[in-house]
Parts: structure tokens; C-alpha cells; sequence
């Protein structure tokens, strides 16, 4: 019987620093390359996605289904924000959100800014997701440098795993109602992902089922 094995782990989701480029011929946010060093994609209208993979092998050869006995983020540091904050209309907004998933997460959702992952707006399963949680952080006139968070949710379901990969994306999504100018910058913070539990045995029934769970799901 293979052994039990606690587990420890941790990824890093990187920061992003966008600003506006008023050129008419761009006329939207790009990424501040001078401090921005990860590869993010830019999908147009203030809407900017990184992905990446996450090894799980090493378990699945064995056998082993991973359980999840927590997972949380930590930051280093305050959403930061520079630029001009009307009085009315407020300063920049971003959303922002953290997926972590055990099957590819669609795209055509996440290419207009929404994440609602795991629920029926998207064909995501609830089950795959195994972790999500966003922020909504918005710049004021009380605070038009360290910006102040206004909401947060999630949407993950904790759920074990039996699949060799887990897929990791971060969403970000910037907007302002108020007049934009090429001062306009807006940084997020890095991101820590911190996954604890135990990959373990489990009933052969158990598993062959949560394997073709996963597969009817990927073919669908």
C-alpha cells in the first residue's frame, strides 16, 4: 500500500503594474513593462490573464488522491494606484481574481473579465475548481495611493484531486469612470498560494470514479 504524504505547497501568482497609453491609436491599458518582469496577457479593455501548470505527477503514478486541508494567499503588500481621483466618479477600480483548478479553465468567460467559475454562467465545473477567491480594490480621494478594498469572494470547492496538473490562472481586470490620463498606473501585489493536506489511498470504486469524472468533463 503506498504511503501517506502530507504535502506543503506553495506558488506564487506575480504582480502586474498597468498603465494607460492615451495614444489614439491604442487608446486603452497596457502593461507597465518597466516593472512588470512575469508573462501576462493582455486581452484588450483592461482585462489581463496569467496561467500556468503545476506538477502533480509524482502522486497520480502512485495512485494517490490529494486532500486539502487548507488553502489561502498572502500578499507582501497594498494594491497601489497614482493618478488623478474625480470627486464624483471616483478613481481606477480593479478586480481581481485567483483560479486554481484541476482541469483547464474555459476561456471564452474569462476574455470579458468574468470569473464566476464553478457556476452555471460558465462551464466549469464546481467540483474542478478547487480554489478561487477575488478582490475588488478601488482608489478614493481618502486613499488615491494605497487602495481600499471594497469587496471579496469566493467560489472554490476544496474538493480532492486525483489529476497530475493543476492549472493556475490569475484575472485582473482595471477600469475608471473618471477622466483617464496617461498618469493613470495601477500595481497589484504578487500573490502566495498556499495548499496543505495529505495524498492518500482511497477506495478503488472512489477513485476510478473521480478519474472519470475528470476525463467525461475534459471530453464534454
Amino acid at each position: 500500500m503506498p504511503e501517506d504524504k502530507p504535502f506543503n505547497l506553495v506558488r506564487y501568482f506575480p504582480q502586474l503594474s498597468m498603465k494607460y497609453d492615451a495614444d489614439p491609436s491604442v487608446a486603452d491599458w497596457i502593461i507597465n513593462t518597466a516593472v512588470t518582469k512575469e508573462a501576462w496577457q493582455n486581452l484588450g479593455s483592461g482585462v489581463f490573464l496569467w496561467e500556468d501548470q503545476m506538477d502533480l505527477g509524482g502522486w497520480t503514478k502512485e495512485g494517490l488522491t490529494a486532500f486539502f486541508a487548507s488553502q489561502y494567499l498572502q500578499r507582501p503588500m497594498p494594491y497601489a494606484a497614482a493618478g488623478q481621483v474625480d470627486a464624483v466618479l471616483g478613481g481606477i477600480e480593479v478586480l481581481d481574481q485567483v483560479i486554481v483548478s484541476d482541469e483547464p479553465i474555459a476561456t471564452s468567460p474569462l476574455v470579458i473579465g468574468i470569473a464566476s467559475v464553478g457556476f452555471p454562467s460558465t462551464p466549469d465545473d464546481y467540483m474542478n475548481i478547487k480554489f478561487s477567491q477575488g478582490f475588488d480594490f478601488v482608489q478614493t480621494t481618502n486613499a488615491p495611493m494605497g487602495m481600499t478594498q471594497a469587496d471579496s469572494w469566493n467560489c472554490g470547492s476544496n474538493e480532492p484531486t486525483a489529476s497530475g496538473t493543476l492549472y493556475l490562472a490569475r484575472l485582473v481586470t482595471v477600469r475608471k469612470d473618471g477622466p483617464i490620463t496617461p498618469a493613470d498606473i495601477c500595481t497589484v501585489p504578487e500573490y502566495r498560494y498556499v495548499a496543505a493536506g495529505i495524498a492518500t489511498e482511497e477506495p478503488e470504486f472512489v477513485y476510478l470514479n473521480r478519474l472519470r469524472r475528470s476525463f467525461e468533463h475534459r471530453n464534454s
